[in-house]
C-alpha cells in the first residue's frame, strides 16, 4: 500500500507541476500514484485528484495545463478501459471527463467540452456515482447549456433542462445549515447563479418570457447583480401568455427595492406598463436602446405594440386602423402589420377582435361568443357611427 506520506507528496507534485504549467511532470507523478495504488485504493485515488485538478482546472492560470495532463491521461487503460461507448464510462473516468470539460471551457475551447460533459451527462452514473455531488452535476449541465447556446447547437439543450431542474431544487432546497463554511456557499452561490442564466437565456430564446423572467428575477436576488434584473425587466414586458401573469410580473419588478437604481433607464417604463398607460414613440425608442443586444428589437416592439392595443382594446368598441395607429404613436406599422399582429393577439386570446378587411375597420369585444351575436347590420351602424365621429375630428383619417 502508498503510504500517506508518499501520497500527499504525489499530491503536492501534481500540484506543484500544474502551477508551473508543466503538464509532463503532472502526467508522469499521477501515472506514479495509480500504479502504485491497489485496487481497493482507487477509488480514494481518483476522489484526490479530482479534488486536486478541478480547482486547477477552473483557473484560467492553469486550465491549458490541466487541458494537456487529462488528454494524455484520458486514452491510458488506467484511466478509462472503453473510449467508445457514453454508458460504459465508470465513475473514475466520469470524474476525469467532468475535469477535462471544465478545462475546456475555462479556456473557451466549448466544441470539446460539450463532447466530454454531454458524455458525462449521458452516463448511467452521472446520478448514482457518488463521487460527483450535486454541484459538480448542475455545473455539468450548466456548462452543457453554455456550449449549447454559444455554439447554436441545441442538441442536448433539452436533457440538460430537464435534469438541471431536479438537480436545482433539491439544491435549494437544502438547509443553509448543511451547506457548510463562507468557501462552500459562495461555491454554491456562484454555480447556482450561473445555471439560473443559462436556465433564463435558454427560455428567453425560446419566446416564453414568463418563465424567463421567473430565472433572471431569482438570479438577482441571489446575485443582487443589476444585469439580471435588467434581463428580469424586459422579459416582463415581453410576457404574452396572459395579462394577469403579465402584471404579475411587472409588479414584482416595480416592487423590487433595488429596482430604481439598478434600472435607471427602464423603471420608467415597467410603472407606465404596470399602470396600464401607453407607450408614446419617443418610450418605445428609449425602450429599445435601453434593452441593447438582451433581446431583438423586432419582438421588444412588437410587446410594446402589443400592449398598447390591449390598452386600446378596453377603450374602443369599434376603430378605424390608421386611427389606432395614430392613438398608438406607431406611425411606421403598416396596415398588414397591424393586422397581422392583432390576429395573432387573437389567436393567443389576449383579445378578442374583428377586423373587417373591407372597410378597415377593427371591431373589439370582451369575448369571442359576442363577435357571434352581432349582425351584419349592427356591424355595418357602429362602423358608420365611428367613422362618422372620425370625420367630425379628423377627416384626414378616412382618405384611403
Amino acid at each position: 500500500m502508498m503510504s500517506e506520506a508518499s501520497n500527499a507528496l504525489s499530491w503536492a507534485t501534481v500540484d506543484v507541476a500544474l502551477v508551473r504549467g508543466d503538464a509532463n511532470g503532472a502526467v508522469a507523478a499521477t501515472l506514479e500514484g495509480v500504479r502504485a495504488a491497489l485496487f481497493e485504493e482507487r477509488k480514494q485515488f481518483f476522489s484526490q485528484l479530482y479534488s486536486v485538478l478541478l480547482p486547477h482546472a477552473q483557473a484560467a492560470e492553469t486550465a491549458g495545463c490541466v487541458v494537456e495532463t487529462c488528454e494524455a491521461l484520458w486514452g491510458m487503460s488506467e484511466f478509462r478501459s472503453n473510449q467508445s461507448s457514453a454508458t460504459s464510462l465508470t465513475g473514475e473516468a466520469l470524474l476525469l471527463a467532468v475535469v477535462l470539460a471544465t478545462a475546456y471551457a475555462t479556456v473557451d475551447k466549448l466544441e470539446k467540452a460539450i463532447v466530454f460533459d454531454a458524455e458525462v451527462m449521458q452516463s448511467s452514473a452521472f446520478f448514482t456515482y457518488d463521487g460527483l455531488t450535486p454541484l459538480d452535476r448542475l455545473a455539468c449541465v450548466t456548462r452543457v447549456l453554455r456550449a449549447s447556446r454559444v455554439l447554436a447547437n441545441p442538441r442536448h439543450t433539452d436533457s440538460a433542462v430537464q435534469k438541471g431542474m431536479s438537480l436545482y431544487h433539491s439544491i435549494a432546497g437544502r438547509a443553509q445549515s448543511q451547506i457548510g463554511g463562507d468557501e462552500a456557499q459562495r461555491h454554491r452561490l456562484a454555480v447556482v447563479c450561473a445555471y439560473l442564466l443559462e436556465l433564463g437565456l435558454y427560455r428567453q430564446a425560446r419566446h416564453d418570457y414568463l418563465r424567463a423572467f421567473q430565472s433572471f428575477l431569482i438570479l438577482h436576488e441571489k446575485s443582487k447583480d443589476a444585469t439580471a434584473l435588467q434581463r428580469a425587466a424586459l422579459c416582463a414586458l415581453c410576457i404574452r401568455a396572459c395579462e394577469e401573469e403579465q402584471q404579475a410580473a411587472l409588479c414584482s419588478i416595480a416592487q423590487c427595492s433595488s429596482a430604481a437604481l439598478f434600472l435607471p433607464s427602464l423603471y420608467k417604463y415597467v410603472q407606465l406598463a404596470y399602470a396600464g398607460q401607453l407607450f408614446s414613440a419617443s418610450d418605445v425608442e428609449c425602450v429599445l436602446e435601453a434593452a441593447g443586444s438582451y433581446l431583438p428589437p423586432s419582438l421588444l416592439r412588437d410587446a410594446l405594440r402589443e400592449h398598447n392595443i390591449i390598452v386600446l382594446a378596453k377603450t374602443f368598441e369599434c376603430v378605424y386602423w390608421r386611427s389606432l395607429c395614430v392613438h398608438m404613436g406607431d406611425e411606421r406599422i403598416t396596415e398588414s402589420e397591424l393586422y397581422d399582429l392583432i390576429v395573432s393577439m387573437v389567436q393567443s386570446q389576449r383579445i378578442s377582435a374583428a377586423i373587417h378587411q373591407d372597410s378597415g375597420f377593427i371591431e373589439f369585444t370582451h369575448s369571442v361568443t359576442e363577435h357571434a351575436k352581432i349582425t351584419d347590420a349592427d356591424a355595418f351602424n357602429l362602423i358608420a357611427a365611428a367613422a362618422a365621429a372620425i370625420g367630425k375630428r379628423r377627416p384626414e383619417l378616412l382618405l384611403f
